[in-house]
């Protein structure tokens, strides 16, 4: 994958949120952006997903909270697949709550919800970049 693939519109963004509402949310605020989405609703679905789909998909939005698997460990599978993973982390967590899982390197950015579209675009766009 080429950098101007990951800093074109057409980014492909993997959504792995377990709450339905924010899922389609975050969905349709990124489609508005112009971004291809792929909406899962756990880690397994999204494990499944990327492990056959990596090469296309430039960013994976991670709620920090999931059931049945932690953040950390997310992101550890979806390393063992892709060691240059791009993750941004969502959650009504503060940052400095999640500090040490935010320094991990494939963490590329994070997000507070609530959030409003202007929000979730600028930290797509820096996470695509970073």
């Amino acid at each position: 994958m080429t950098n101007d693939c990951a800093q074109s519109t057409q980014a492909t963004i993997l959504v792995i949120d377990d709450e339905e509402l924010m899922r389609t949310l975050i969905v349709e605020m990124l489609k508005r952006e112009g971004k291809a989405t792929i909406p899962v609703r756990n880690g397994d679905e999204g494990l499944e997903v990327y492990q056959t789909r990596w090469e296309d998909i430039d960013l994976v939005i991670l709620d920090y909270i999931l059931p049945g698997r932690s953040a950390a460990e997310m992101i550890q599978d979806l390393r063992s697949i892709n060691p240059n993973v791009k993750v941004m982390l969502s959650t009504g967590l503060q940052e400095q709550q999640v500090g040490e899982l935010t320094a991990n390197e494939s963490v590329v950015g994070f997000i507070q919800k609530p959030f409003d579209i202007n929000d979730l675009s600028a930290a797509v766009k820096k996470a695509l970049e970073g």
